[in-house]
C-alpha cells in the first residue's frame, strides 16, 4: 500500500513536470517558425497563439495553490451534522436552531446580518485547528455554552444569557471584533494558556471574566462592566489594557497568584480594585480614581507607575505591598491614603498631597527619594513620620 501511494503521487506529479517544459518548447517552436501565403499565414498563426495560450492556461491551473471548497449553506430547516470534519465547511443562513452538542474541528460560520439560536442546554466545542466565526447574531440560551480548544472569532453579537458560558482552554484563540455580552450570571473562563483579543465592545451585566493558567487578554476595544460584574485574574494570568475600561460603581477588578496588569489608556475606576498574592501592576498611562472607588493592595502585591494617577477614592496599602511611584501620585482632597503592616509607598516622582486624609502606620511607611511637592504636602508627611 505505501508502494501504490507512492506510484499514485509520482503519476499526478507529471502533468505538472512535463507540462511547463512542453509549453516552453512549444512557443518557441511557434515564435521561430514562419509560414507563407495570406489566408493560410494568418490562419496558423492564430492557431498557434491559441495553442500557447491554452498550454499557459493550463499550466496555471496545475500550479494553483489548491483553494477549499465553498462552505455548505445550511437554511433553517437543515441539519447540522454534530461533527465537523477538518476538512469541512458549513455557514449558517439564519434562523437555525443548533440543539445537541456538535464538535467543530472545520469551519462554522454564522452569516453577517443572519441570527442562530444555541438552544438551553446544547454546547459547541471547537476542537484544536477547528473554527467557529458568527458574523451574524449567536444566542447562547440558558445553560448552553460553547468550548474553545481551536479559534473563535466573533465580528457580529455574540449573546450570552443567564447561565451560559463560553470557555476557552488548551491554547484556544478568541477574537472579538464585534459585540460579545454577557448578562448576569453569564460568564466566561479562559484557561490553559489560551487568549481573548477584544477590539470590538465587551459588555459584563453582572456576569463574570475569569483568568486563570497563564492566560491572557488583550484590550484595544472597549470593556463595559455594570451592576456587580467581576474580571477575575489569577494564576499569572495577564490584562493589557490599550483600550477603554470601564470600571463602573459596584464592579470589581480582582488580581491574585502573580497576575499582571498593565495599563496604557486613560483609566478612570469608579469601582473596586483589589491586589494580593503577589499581584503586579505596571501602570504606563493617566488614571484618576473616582471618589466611590477603592483601591486596595496587599499580600506582597505591587503597583509600579510611570504616569500619573490622581487619587480620589480610597487606597490602602497593607501586607508588606509595595507601591512604586516613578510618575505623579497625586492625592486630591477627597482621597484617604492608609498604608500599614510594613507595607511602602516609595516616591521616586512627584508626590503630592492636596488636603487628603493620610495615615502612615510608621515612618518606613513612606520613601521619599525624590520630589514632594507644595508645602503642605511636605509638613503633612514630616508629621505623619513624627508621629510615628
Amino acid at each position: 500500500m505505501p508502494l501504490l501511494g507512492l506510484i499514485l503521487r509520482t503519476l499526478l506529479l507529471v502533468p505538472r513536470i512535463v507540462t511547463p517544459f512542453w509549453c516552453l518548447g512549444l512557443c518557441l517552436v511557434t515564435l521561430g517558425s514562419r509560414s507563407v501565403g495570406g489566408v493560410t499565414k494568418w490562419s496558423v498563426n492564430s492557431a498557434r497563439r491559441n495553442l500557447v495560450l491554452s498550454c499557459l492556461v493550463l499550466s496555471a491551473a496545475l500550479y494553483a495553490p489548491q483553494v477549499r471548497a465553498a462552505c455548505t449553506a445550511l437554511n433553517a430547516s437543515d441539519s447540522l451534522p454534530q461533527t465537523i470534519a477538518p476538512e469541512q465547511c458549513f455557514e449558517l443562513q439564519g434562523g437555525n436552531v443548533l440543539s445537541g452538542h456538535y464538535q467543530v474541528a472545520g469551519q462554522l460560520f454564522l452569516k453577517a446580518g443572519r441570527t442562530a439560536t444555541l438552544a438551553a442546554g446544547s454546547s459547541i466545542t471547537v476542537a484544536p485547528g477547528g473554527l467557529l466565526e458568527p458574523r451574524g447574531q449567536l444566542e447562547l440560551k440558558p445553560n448552553a455554552q460553547i468550548v474553545v480548544q481551536g479559534k473563535l472569532n466573533n465580528s457580529g453579537l455574540l449573546y450570552c444569557t443567564s447561565p451560559s458560558a463560553l470557555q476557552a482552554q488548551d491554547n484556544a484563540t478568541l477574537r472579538n471584533i464585534g459585540r460579545l455580552v454577557l448578562t448576569p450570571g453569564a460568564y466566561v473562563r479562559l484557561a490553559g494558556h489560551s487568549t481573548l483579543s477584544t477590539s470590538g465592545i465587551l459588555t459584563l451585566n453582572n456576569a463574570l471574566l475569569t483568568v486563570t493558567d497563564a492566560a491572557a487578554v488583550t484590550n484595544q476595544g472597549t470593556i463595559q462592566t455594570e451592576q456587580q460584574a467581576l474580571l477575575n485574574f489569577q494564576g499569572n494570568s495577564t490584562f493589557t489594557n490599550r483600550g477603554s475600561l470601564e470600571l463602573n460603581p459596584y464592579a470589581s477588578l480582582a488580581f491574585k497568584e502573580h497576575s499582571h496588569f498593565t495599563n496604557k489608556n486613560t483609566f478612570s475606576p469608579r469601582g473596586t480594585i483589589t491586589m494580593s498574592e503577589a499581584a503586579l501592576w505596571h501602570n504606563d498611562a493617566l488614571v484618576k480614581q473616582a471618589p466611590e472607588s477603592k483601591l486596595t493592595v496587599g499580600d506582597h502585591a505591587q503597583i509600579r507607575s510611570e504616569h500619573t494617577i490622581e487619587l480620589s477614592g480610597t487606597m490602602t496599602l497593607s501586607q508588606s505591598a509595595r507601591f512604586l511611584n516613578q510618575g505623579t501620585l497625586s492625592l486630591t482632597a477627597n482621597a484617604f491614603l492608609s498604608a500599614r503592616d510594613y507595607a511602602v509607598l516609595i516616591n521616586e516622582g512627584t508626590f503630592r498631597n492636596d488636603d487628603a486624609q493620610l495615615q502612615l502606620e510608621q515612618a518606613g511607611n513612606f520613601v521619599n527619594q525624590n520630589i514632594i511637592s507644595g508645602q503642605q504636602s511636605r509638613e503633612r508627611i514630616k508629621a505623619q513620620q513624627k508621629h510615628h
